[in-house]
C-alpha cells in the first residue's frame, strides 16, 4: 500500500477464502499485524471492506491494483498472486 504522501506500508500477504465472487480476506503485514474483512468481485472489479475500503481491478490473471481509503487517509495498493 502506498499512502497519498508517497509512504509505503502494510506490505505483506493477503489470503482470500470463499468463492470467485465473494468471501473473506486476511492480510498479515510485515509486522505480523493481521487485518481482515470481506470481498466481492464483479467482472474485473474487486472491493474489499473491513477497517479500510479498497477498490481495485484485476489487470491480468496475477495482478490487482487500485485505491484505498480510511477516514481522511487514502492511497494506492497492488497485489501479485504467488
Amino acid at each position: 500500500m502506498t499512502k497519498s504522501d508517497g509512504n509505503n506500508y502494510d506490505n505483506g500477504t493477503i489470503t482470500f477464502t470463499g468463492t470467485s465472487t465473494q468471501g473473506e480476506w486476511t492480510l498479515v503485514n510485515f509486522y505480523d499485524v493481521e487485518y481482515s474483512g470481506s470481498y466481492t468481485v464483479s467482472g474485473d472489479a474487486i472491493a474489499l471492506t473491513g477497517d479500510e475500503t479498497w477498490q481495485g481491478r484485476f489487470t491480468d490473471g496475477s495482478h490487482i491494483s487500485g485505491t484505498w481509503q480510511k477516514d481522511d487517509a487514502n492511497g494506492t495498493w497492488s497485489a501479485v498472486k504467488k
